[in-house]
């Protein structure tokens, strides 16, 4: 069927976003494609008859080969069955999937085997089936992942409101990743927040170079390459933050910022609630067999009430029938401290990948809500970061808030790691920039 959820952003409201998609039949098919013996692609007509999916494009008198949604941005991909689950995107010829060959211009082995190179080179993607993609100016050199507070994606490297203000010095060999724009109102992080919008990447490498409109980097990125200053090996930033309070208040603990892998094995009684709530999404585990067959008793339970109550006094009846136990819905636990939420958008869609060092840098709101738990939060982090980015060793810079300025927090054990105190919470990142960089082997 042709079918809409709707827009995730829209969730809170009624009907706006469903769950599985609705038929919506006056809507056309996007996103079919097909080829000829020739196997160059154009945009064709779909339209369902029965239970087959009719493909045709003038362009193409005889095709060959038929294409679904294979694109990087398949946005409004609109083919789903009569549950409402959406098809999966396919391409092929001759009745066999294409797999995509690549070809390189330049070899690039992984990061960490390879010399810095100042001088940009160009790749080269040449995939199956007259599909390519060239990308240019691309440095070699060290990458370093920064995490936590919401100062580090917004604060700029100088005061934009003064016009008098004299521009940072350009460094041409300095770049930074981070999302440029909120595409959703919702309190939980979501890939949507730097990944796509209008069929495009909304995120991209940007360089410090201030004289650009729309480019540029920000301060703690542009502070800390400054001050490590390594003439003639380019520095690369991956920036993601999240937590923030307000009416939309959303704590992005160490743990939310934890893989899967890096948790699943927690033992700890007092982070059991909130794995739970984890496990609840994941249907082999033991706590999600166990929700389910306890929803299974609570509705024919439900059931039972209703068959036994006809004829009677329907207002001691439920008023509904038992909600499906879902995560971060059943009240004890929020669902912004579930383990892994902000890992899930800013950093599992960049990995894997070799990196100089990760760190990290908290607000008020990356904290968690309880403060003594903090210390073991961010050990268990640490811990998980060689798997994630398949190395041996990771080097780990932090800042730490002092006791005095978080009541109940102590300091975590993590060998080799370096900190730097916090107190008071910053204006400005400037000189925790500045003083993080001189730790750095």
């Amino acid at each position: 069927m042709v079918g809409n959820k709707g827009m995730a952003k829209d969730y809170r409201e009624p009907g706006k976003f469903v769950e599985p998609a609705k038929p919506t039949p006056g809507d056309r098919l996007n996103h079919f494609r097909v080829c000829g013996a020739d196997k160059k692609w154009h945009a064709a007509e779909a339209k369902i008859v029965g239970d087959t999916v009719v493909v045709g494009s003038e362009k193409v008198s005889v095709p060959i080969g038929v294409q679904y949604a294979y694109s990087g941005v398949p946005e409004n991909s609109n083919l789903y069955n009569k549950a409402g689950l959406p098809a999966t995107p396919f391409a092929m010829i001759n009745g066999e999937f294409i797999l995509k060959k690549t070809i390189w211009r330049k070899r690039l082995s992984k990061r960490r085997g390879m010399l810095a190179t100042p001088i940009p080179i160009t790749l080269v993607v040449q995939a199956s089936h007259d599909l390519s993609r060239t990308v240019k100016n691309i440095l070699i050199g060290d990458v370093w992942y920064l995490t936590g507070s919401t100062q580090l994606t917004s604060e700029w490297a100088f005061n934009q409101r003064d016009k008098e203000a004299k521009l940072p010095a350009t460094m041409p060999l300095v770049r930074e990743f981070k999302r440029k724009t909120n595409a959703s109102t919702s309190a939980t992080p979501r890939k949507r927040r730097f990944e796509t919008g209008g069929g495009k990447y909304r995120s991209s490498w940007l360089t410090a170079d201030y004289s650009k409109e729309g480019s540029g980097v920000t301060m703690f990125a542009y502070e800390f390459a400054k001050t490590l200053d390594r003439p003639g090996i380019p520095q690369g930033f991956v920036t993601m933050s999240s937590g923030q309070g307000g009416r939309n208040r959303q704590i992005a603990s160490p743990l939310s910022w934890t893989s899967f892998q890096g948790v699943k094995e927690i033992k700890s009684p007092v982070f059991e609630a909130r794995l739970n709530e984890l496990f609840l999404q994941f249907p082999n585990t033991g706590v999600a067999k166990q929700a389910v067959a306890g929803h299974i008793l609570a509705v024919q339970g439900f059931v039972k009430g209703v068959i036994d109550g006809r004829g009677g006094d329907f207002s001691k009846l439920a008023l509904q029938a038992p909600a499906f136990p879902e995560a971060g819905r059943g009240g004890t636990v929020a669902s912004d401290t579930i383990p892994t939420y902000a890992y899930n958008w800013g950093v599992s869609p960049l990995t894997p990948m070799g990196v100089s060092g990760v760190i990290w840098v908290p607000s008020e709101n990356n904290i968690g809500e309880n403060p003594a738990h903090y210390a073991a939060e961010l050990e268990i982090y640490e811990k998980s970061l060689p798997a994630t980015y398949g190395q041996k060793k990771v080097q780990f810079l932090y800042a730490q808030p002092s006791a005095r300025l978080v009541e109940g927090i102590t300091a975590p054990k993590i060998l080799g790691a370096k900190s730097i105190p916090i107190d008071p919470w910053p204006k400005s990142l400037k000189e925790l920039a500045i003083t993080l960089a001189k730790l750095v082997n």
